[in-house]
């Protein structure tokens, strides 16, 4: 969506001199010119033209290099994917120079499909800042993606924290009317969105990690007595996650040290009462592991 289309809406209503300020915006992408009503308007209106619901504040507004623009945040990405059947088919990582690196494939309904990636620093991280650190890279690279194959050029919140310059801006919201804030594709939906959110993700990232159905399950038993996502709660799934994404850490750092199947078997079970794969770890398991081989990385013998 182009945010030029906004301005011209806003603009088809408005004064002569709020027309000569829209204008102004058009030419130099700066809403600092429009008063604090064509603000709302133009950011209520750019989320009509999304499909987006403006009650859960999809853009927040950021002050970078003088300007004061829009940015989407985690909301507007989760909408996006709901909105337009996005899908993560591919998810890759690498660690180069102490950077995590996580590519990131998605395809829509019809057939198309993008890339992106994200960066993350994680020399020095270990244990759960280490696990917390890939997460946000995945998460990262999953926006970024996410508002490429939808044709959008915004900034996303996971890169606006990375830009010291930048200044998060809080502005009021409009008072949307009642059919505005009516979701524009209302659908029935007995689970609620933070939940369907969280299983997303996990499922991402069990694709990532390339785990089949049983490898999954072993890990569920391992974890929570439970044989299936569906049976874990909100606490239960961002437990899990955390868990994927040191297994997926621990795919790079065994690559790195070249280790074989069977040096990986040796390991698990003299080290952990007799498991054979990663898959029968627990969380905390999971992360001494990660945190061994992470220091095998950066001491080779």
């Amino acid at each position: 969506m182009n945010p030029n289309n906004a301005i011209a809406a806003t603009a088809s209503n408005g004064s002569s001199a709020a027309i000569s300020s829209i204008e102004e915006v058009l030419i130099g992408g700066d809403l600092t010119k429009l008063s604090v009503t064509d603000r709302l308007s133009y950011y209520q209106r750019v989320c009509e033209s999304l499909g987006l619901n403006p009650l859960t504040k999809p853009f927040d507004y950021i002050k970078l290099s003088g300007r004061m623009t829009l940015y989407a945040n985690k909301d507007c990405a989760n909408q996006l994917r709901a909105l337009h059947k996005v899908s993560i088919t591919k998810c890759d990582t690498e660690i180069r120079d102490g950077i995590f690196i996580t590519t990131v494939t998605a395809t829509t309904k019809d057939g198309r499909s993008d890339c992106d990636i994200g960066c993350i620093p994680i020399k020095n991280l270990s244990g759960e800042a280490l696990g917390n650190a890939m997460m946000k890279c995945v998460t990262k690279a999953k926006r970024r993606v996410t508002l490429s194959i939808c044709g959008l050029g915004w900034l996303d919140q996971s890169e606006i924290e990375s830009i010291p310059e930048a200044k998060m801006i809080e502005a009021p919201r409009p008072a949307f009317s009642a059919a505005a804030t009516a979701p524009v594709h209302p659908k029935p939906n007995l689970i609620p969105q933070q939940t369907l959110v969280l299983r997303t993700e996990v499922e991402d990232l069990i694709k990532g990690c390339k785990l089949n159905p049983q490898q999954t399950q072993v890990a569920l038993m391992s974890n929570f007595e439970k044989d299936h996502l569906d049976c874990l709660a909100d606490d239960e799934l961002q437990c899990f996650a955390k868990y994927l994404m040191c297994y997926l850490g621990s795919t790079q750092l065994i690559t790195r040290l070249a280790w074989t199947p069977q040096t990986g078997k040796k390991f698990l079970t003299e080290n952990f009462s007799g498991k054979q794969t990663r898959s029968e770890l627990t969380a905390d398991e999971m992360e001494k592991f990660l945190e061994y081989l992470a220091s095998e990385t950066a001491n080779p013998n």
